[in-house]
Formats: structure tokens, C-alpha cells, sequence
């Protein structure tokens, strides 16, 4: 029977039972009595027929009580019969008004927590503490447990952007939050529950000395479920995640509520805590709560053919309720945050991690859109396989991201594999989500006002099949909205630097560039006790090449120049443009003989090159170069520069000693 059904026949007039329905009562009786009437009339006919009284009197001593035994057995079974089914309806309703409790109360708990299920845990860990109190018989189960799953229905009238704050609360904030206990009680004094569950909800923030709120009661003045339900709400809370704080780990949760006996906590209380611990933390550790969707599921299950427009999915209730709370939290978090870095780098850092707190993820890889050559290259990745993902490249409409990066629409709950060529293939990823990272041009002197603008893709994968949700994609969205513009913000930033911090001519980092960085270079070699080596590098009679042939032709043979430096070096090498034509080159964590090495190889490259000019001239350029070393030669670039251009005058100068010599040797041969 259904729950409709259930609550028509508990109506406050007679119970709609066969056996207390009065019609058919009526007509049994008046069954019974015509019966009766008709064999009485035949016992009085045959009697007189046959002129003997035997027949009546056998009647009335046999037939009469044998009828009134039955007709009493009868209601007798039916009364047990419908006092029965009376305690079923009974018991039914009462587990559908405890299943409506436990509904509301999760829906109230999906504003604030990250994930639904923790006022479950609150009601488990305090009927473990009640149970195991020595005073137990005092207290009320059931009251205990309604406490437990709606201390925090004060919360409703708490704004929403104090209860998600993902920071410190202002004294103002505090005093609001606090008002919630006194509220949450008043809210329940009005309906007839047991007298326990307003006192525990009013005062389950006190403290044992006196300092708690809201009345500032102390001791055993505090009501027993209240101490209860502290110590379990304050254990719960701590190892579950907050918007402002991770959730903390056993240790340090378990510390608190054992130093804070005596002081903040009912000093029995936190024994039971201590002595049951591994049944609460067994409780509070767990994933899914049993039966955490038992309640909605039973009322679902309750109605008929899914009238009533109850979901198929109970879970889907929560996420209804906490996604718009995640959405506004994700929006006030992205602006607030993104806009403090114009990195591109630590954008994209800050970007995949704020993207975790919101939707979870396997993998997140940020794409950035190359306009010129219509492909999105991997820019960030993070998670389990982002050392597969660092070098993906998909042209526009190639795969899921190039499809998303190509008609600007979002995609989700599909195989990720198309994202990955046949010898890239990743095993193990089965669902995802990808959103264009894109913003509307709004000046209208451009050619593009009004169009969206597209920057990269965002792409998150999963290894769980069917995982992402609308939901999700609803986050995803306002994320990657708020995100575009401090990304586009950071490129140009990143544009302008490079462009600040570049040669125009060879492409080659320059003194500003050198004069930024080198700083850190050394602090950094500190800091990790490791040799820096510099190479100061000097073009010889370059200005005859830009004397005879011009300066045109003297800029493309320095860009030659330029390109066969940057292949003498590491990766973790920097050449630098010094200025005109002198060259530096830093070299970080090698020592003094690899560094001589380089030097020699650099001059015997030299040596063997030979540059052509545009008319065809074949042209000889030597190059000098003098080396200087950190700590040995300095710790300061001011001096390391100095030592270096003094050791590259040296070489040059012993060259033209050296031509000099050859010069005045060749008469006397």
C-alpha cells in the first residue's frame, strides 16, 4: 500500500478498516438478525407442526449461544486483526516522519558541506556517546537522535555567503553565525517534539567553563544531550573539508576534543569519545553512510508510478541544493583569486586547483589556442596522467577538446578517446568534460566586438564511466566564464614581457631579462649550494662586417650567429644578447672544468664556421670569451660580470698578441 493511501485511511475520524467500518457492521448485523428471525420462525413452525417443544428448546439452548460464541469469536480475531494493521500504519508513519526528518535535515546540511551525508554521521557518533553514557536511561533515543539531525536548522536564517566563506569570519560574521542555535530552537519549540531535542539544539554550542553561546551555562547546567551532541558535531566537523580548511586528519581532530575536557567539553562525555573511538571514527571515516539515501528512497518507492515527480535518483535532490551553492562559491572564489597573479603559469596552477575543490577530476589539462596555426597545445596538465598529456597537440575540430575548441560548445559524458592519437592512447580514462575557455570582445573599434574570443579549453578527465553531470557542466561553465578573462589578462602579460624581456633582432633573451632574473639565479644557488658559471662572449672585428657589407647584412649574420650559440648550450642554459655584439651566457649547476669545456667548443664551432655574405664573400668570425664562476670568482653579479669581461678581454687581447708575433715573424721567413 501506498504512502498516499497509508495517510487517506489515517485520517483523525475512524480508521477506514473492514473490521471498524461501520456500514459493513451494519450490515452483518442485520444480516445475522434476519438468519436468526428466519430459523426461529422455522423452529415455531415445525414445533407446533409436530406439536412438540423439543425443537425450540433446542434452539434456544444449542443454536442461540452457539451463534452469539461465533459472532464474538469473529470480532474478537478482527479486533487483534485491526489493532495490527494499526501499529503497522502506526509504525509506517512514524518511519516516514523520521525519513522526512532526516530528508529535510540533509537538504539544510547540502547549503554548507561539500558533500551530503555528514549530519548522518553527527546522529550516529551522538546515539554511540548517549548509549554509552552512564546516565543513558535519562535520555531520550529518539530525541537524541532528532537533535542530532537538525541542530543546525537555525543555519536557514544564516546568509549563505557567511556560511561559504572561505575565510576568517569578522566579529559582525561571528555574532550572525551565532544567533543560529537560538533560532534553530525557537524553530522546533513550535513543533511538538520531545522536550530534549530544542534544549540540545539551543545549547549544543556551550562550552563546559561557561564561555560557549548562547547563554554562557557551565557544567552540568548544560542539558546532557547538548554535551553529548558538542563533543559529536565538533569531532564530525573537524574531519570533514570546510570552504575555508581541508578536513583534519584523526590526530590532530582526536587531540582536540581531548584537551578541550574540562574546558570545552563534558569531561564524561570525552571519556566515552576516548573509549569508543574506534567505533566513531569507524562511523565518521566512512564514504557513504548505510541508508544515507534509505529515507528518500523509501518515500520515493512510497508513491505509485512516480507521480509525485520524486527523482528515480534520491542523490540528485542534494546535488540540487549544494551545486547552486558551489556555483556562487566557485564564482566569488575565481574572481577573487585569479585577478591576485598575471602569470601565466601560476594562473594556470591556480586554475586547475580551484577547478579540484569544485569538480572533481582524474585528469585537468588547460589548452591554449594557437590562432595562427588553428591547434590547441597542452599549456598545464595535472593529476594522474600529466606526464602522458604535456606534449598533446589537437588541431581545431580533431577529437573532443578540438571539437569544443572549433564551435565553442561544451561536450561531457563521453569517452575522452578521440582527445588521443593512436600511439598516445591512455587506458583508463572513461568520461569527460571540456568547456571553452572563452570571453565576449566588448570594445567596439575591434574587428571581433561582440564575438566570443576563444583563448584555450579546459578539459577534465575521469576514470569513472558516467561520471560527470549536468551539474558539473553548470560549474564547469561559470568557472571557465570568470577564468577567461584573467587568463587572457596573463597571456597579453606574458606577451608583453617576453616582448620586454627578447632581443627584437636574434630572439635572444636581453639585458633586461638579465637584469631581472640573475638576481634570483644566485639566491637560489645559495639556497641549494650549487656552482653558477658565466661565459662573457665577444664577436671579433665584427664591426668590419658591418663597415664593409652594412648593417643589414651584419643583423642577418649575427642572427646566424645567435642560432649557433643558443645549439652549444643545455636546456637549462641561458644565452643572452648582452648588447651589439657581445653575448653572455649563464650556466647554472655545472663547475669550472665543463665550463672550459663549453668555451673550447664554442671557439673550435667557431673556428670551422665559415658565414657568407649576399654577394657570396666567404666570411671568418673568431669570437673571444672569458669565464668567471660563483663562489669562487664572487657572489655578487656585479662582480662575477666584471671578473668574466675581463677574462674575455684577456683572450682577446692574447689573440692579437699572438697575430702580432705571427706579423713579425714572416719577414725573417
Amino acid at each position: 500500500m501506498n504512502y498516499q493511501n497509508k495517510l487517506e485511511l489515517l485520517k483523525p475520524t475512524v480508521i477506514n478498516h473492514p473490521g471498524n467500518n461501520l456500514k459493513l457492521f451494519r450490515r452483518f448485523a442485520v444480516l445475522t438478525l434476519v438468519v436468526t428471525i428466519i430459523l426461529l420462525l422455522c423452529t415455531v413452525y415445525f414445533s407446533i407442526r409436530n406439536n412438540s417443544t423439543h425443537l425450540l428448546w433446542y434452539f434456544l439452548a444449542f443454536i442461540l449461544p452457539l451463534e452469539s460464541f461465533l459472532l464474538s469469536l469473529y470480532f474478537y480475531l478482527d479486533n487483534i486483526k485491526c489493532k495490527e494493521w494499526s501499529l503497522q500504519c502506526m509504525r509506517e508513519l512514524g518511519d516516514f516522519f523520521s525519513a522526512t526528518i532526516t530528508t529535510v535535515s540533509m537538504a539544510i546540511d547540502a547549503k554548507e558541506q561539500t558533500e551530503y551525508g555528514n549530519i548522518l554521521k553527527v546522529r550516529d557518533v551522538a546515539l554511540v556517546l548517549a548509549r554509552n553514557h552512564p546516565e543513558n536511561m535519562k535520555i531520550d533515543m529518539d530525541g537524541m537522535a532528532i537533535s542530532a539531525l537538525v541542530h543546525d536548522i537555525g543555519k536557514l536564517a544564516v546568509p549563505e555567503g557567511i556560511l561559504n566563506k572561505p575565510e576568517g569570519l569578522t566579529k559582525a560574521e561571528i555574532s550572525r553565525m551565532q544567533r543560529h542555535a537560538n533560532i534553530g530552537a525557537d524553530i522546533l519549540e513550535t513543533v511538538p517534539f520531545p522536550t530534549s531535542v530544542s534544549l540540545g539544539v539551543r545549547h549544543h554550542h556551550e562550552r563546559w567553563d561557561g564561555t560557549g553561546y548562547p547563554s554562557q551555562t557551565a557544567g552540568k547546567q548544560i542539558p546532557l544531550e547538548a554535551r553529548i551532541l558538542s563533543v559529536a558535531d565538533t569531532y564530525v566537523s573537524l574531519r570533514s573539508a570546510r570552504p575555508f580548511r581541508k578536513a583534519w586528519e584523526v590526530t590532530p581532530a582526536k587531540k582536540i576534543i581531548s584537551t578541550g575536557s574540562g574546558n570545552a567539553y563534558d569531561p564524561v562525555v570525552v571519556d566515552i569519545f576516548k573509549d569508543h573511538f574506534e567505533e566513531i571514527e569507524k562511523i565518521v571515516s566512512r564514504i557513504t553512510v548505510p541508508g544515507i539515501l534509505s529515507a528518500l528512497e523509501e518515500v520515493r518507492d512510497g508513491f505509485t508510478n512516480g507521480s509525485t515527480g520524486v527523482p528515480s535518483n534520491p542523490s540528485a535532490i542534494f546535488n540540487r541544493i549544494s551545486f547552486p551553492h558551489k556555483e556562487m562559491q566557485a564564482e566569488f572564489e575565481i574572481t577573487r583569486n585569479m585577478g591576485k597573479t598575471l602569470s601565466m603559469e601560476e594562473t594556470s596552477i591556480m586554475l586547475a586547483t580551484w577547478i579540484e575543490r569544485f569538480v572533481p577530476y582524474s585528469t585537468c589539462v588547460i589548452y591554449r589556442f594557437d590562432k595562427e596555426h588553428r591547434n590547441i597545445n597542452v599549456y598545464h596538465a595535472v593529476g594522474k596522467y600529466q606526464v602522458q598529456m604535456q606534449n598533446l597537440s589537437l588541431v581545431t575540430g580533431e577529437g573532443i577538446s578540438g571539437q569544443v575548441a572549433l564551435d565553442l560548445k561544451p561536450r561531457f559524458g563521453i569517452s575522452p578517446e578521440p582527445d588521443f592519437p593512436a600511439e598516445k592512447l591512455i587506458q583508463g580514462l572513461n568520461d569527460c568534460l571540456v568547456v571553452p575557455l572563452m570571453f565576449i570582445d566588448e570594445i567596439p573599434e575591434h574587428e571581433n566586438a561582440g564575438k566570443p574570443i576563444l583563448i584555450g579549453v579546459i578539459s577534465l578527465y575521469s576514470e569513472e564511466e558516467n561520471f560527470y553531470t549536468q551539474e558539473h557542466l553548470r560549474l564547469m561553465t561559470t568557472i571557465a566564464e570568470h577564468a577567461a578573462m584573467a587568463v587572457n589578462n596573463s597571456i597579453i602579460h606574458n606577451e608583453t614581457r617576453e616582448d620586454a624581456f627578447t632581443d627584437s633582432l636574434t630572439g635572444l633573451p636581453n639585458i633586461r631579462y638579465f637584469n631581472t632574473t640573475i638576481e634570483n639565479e644566485i639566491h637560489r644557488a645559495q639556497r641549494l649550494n650549487y656552482p653558477v658559471n658565466f661565459l662573457m662572449m665577444d664577436l671579433d672585428n665584427f664591426k668590419m662586417v658591418n663597415d664593409v657589407y652594412g648593417h643589414k647584412e651584419g643583423d642577418r649574420i649575427l642572427i646566424e650567429i645567435s642560432d649557433l650559440l643558443k645549439d652549444q648550450f643545455r636546456k637549462s642554459d641561458i644565452c643572452i644578447r648582452y648588447g651589439g655584439d657581445e653575448f653572455l651566457a649563464i650556466l647554472p649547476g655545472v663547475g669550472i672544468h665543463t665550463t672550459e669545456q663549453t668555451r673550447d667548443r664554442i671557439k673550435s664551432v667557431f673556428a670551422s664556421t665559415v658565414f657568407k655574405s649576399s654577394s657570396g664573400n666567404l666570411l671568418k668570425i673568431g669570437i673571444s670569451i672569458g669565464a668567471s664562476s660563483y663562489p669562487q670568482d664572487g657572489t655578487s653579479p656585479e662582480v662575477l660580470l666584471v671578473t668574466a669581461d675581463r677574462n674575455m678581454y684577456r683572450d682577446k687581447n692574447s689573440k692579437k698578441e699572438l697575430k702580432k708575433m705571427l706579423q713579425a715573424e714572416e719577414p725573417s721567413s
